[in-house]
């Protein structure tokens, strides 16, 4: 989405956003989750996973 109300003279300005959803099938990477601490054990990890994501920049 551009940002209008800032002067040309200063770039073209934007705003960017997103989600991104992953179902983790891997075993090993429900594992790691272990190993990092995000989940307890093995049966406890998380499977479905959601992560959103921001920005903002300028080009000339």
């Amino acid at each position: 989405m551009p940002l209008d109300f800032i002067s040309p003279a200063y770039g073209n300005w934007y705003v960017k956003g997103g989600v991104q959803y992953y179902h983790i099938i891997n075993d090993s990477l429900l594992l790691a989750q272990t190993v990092v601490g995000t989940a307890p054990s093995f049966a406890d990890a998380h499977r479905e996973v959601v992560t959103g994501f921001g920005s903002i920049g300028f080009s000339w």
